[in-house]
């Protein structure tokens, strides 16, 4: 699967091309901001299921970014209503498990929501409730 479109989309594909060729070609914190340059606005829920495509295909190449970007859609899933930190995995895999998501995802990004998202469920919660925590302070 390739990525054809928004414009945002297909150059962070570009990048993730090059990366793969040459590690060097992009550092991580580059990358990074690549990654948040590329989301566009739409609801709730297919904001979650454009950035697990685009996180997941980011993570498959370097695991190690992971921590840091599952943020994203864990800030957007409780904005969406998710109230529950043993939620949060399922949602990807659910993506992951979509005929048809919102985004398409990357082979590669399919096999690691599949696979490694899983794992990452202890740091997904405590994400979960940094972020609840962050929006509920004010109340």
């Amino acid at each position: 699967m390739t990525w054809t479109q928004p414009p945002q989309l297909v150059r962070l594909a570009q990048v993730l091309a090059d990366a793969r060729a040459d590690a060097s070609s992009i550092s991580d914190e580059d990358l990074t901001a690549q990654v948040r340059a590329t989301y566009w606005g739409t609801n709730c829920w297919c904001w979650v299921e454009m950035s697990l495509a685009i996180i997941s295909a980011v993570c498959a190449l370097r695991p190690h970014l992971a921590t840091e970007l599952i943020a994203d859609p864990i800030d957007v899933m409780i904005q969406g209503g998710l109230d529950n930190e043993n939620d949060v995995i399922a949602q990807g895999v659910a993506v992951a498990r979509k005929d048809r998501p919102y985004v398409p995802l990357m082979d590669d990004g399919r096999a690691w929501l599949l696979q490694d998202w899983p794992l990452l469920e202890d740091e997904a919660r405590a994400i979960f409730r940094r972020k609840w925590a962050e929006l509920t302070e004010d109340d």
